[in-house]
């Protein structure tokens, strides 16, 4: 599975419209107009869990180091029948880290096709449990 969702990140990341992207035509998969922020390069990462709701499968990721552009920490992912049709992440993006006074400024995004929305900003690491439970709500 990990080989699997590499893959589909670095194909994904390579999208047209990818990270230059603001905001995106909408489609039907959130990787076409959001690859470039949802790709795990250059960090590491495994498949933490998959977690069942009524929207359907969501796989959770968790990121290594803090590495690269648009570092992560957590990434949820709502498996549609065709593709992955939402996202949630949580991380530090090297652009939000020039507002920071000192250390890093983290934040929760969902991203939808074509549209992204933040759900908060934070002063440290959140633990998962709680980045889980702030996303599965999100991805209804």
């Amino acid at each position: 599975m990990k080989t699997l969702l590499r893959i589909l990140f670095t194909i994904m990341a390579l999208a047209p419209l990818g990270a230059a992207a603001q905001v995106a035509a909408p489609g039907e998969c959130v990787m076409e107009s959001w690859g470039g922020f949802l790709a795990p390069e250059p960090q590491t990462f495994q498949r933490r869990e998959q977690i069942e709701t009524d929207a359907g499968p969501v796989y959770a990721i968790e990121f290594g180091e803090l590495k690269g552009e648009y570092a992560k920490v957590f990434l949820f992912l709502l498996d549609g029948e065709n593709c992955f049709t939402k996202a949630v992440s949580f991380g530090s993006y090297a652009l939000t880290n020039m507002l920071a006074e000192e250390g890093r400024i983290y934040h929760l995004d969902l991203y939808l096709p074509g549209e992204h929305v933040t759900l908060g900003f934070f002063d440290q690491p959140i633990p998962y449990e709680q980045a889980r439970e702030m996303a599965i709500a999100a991805l209804k």
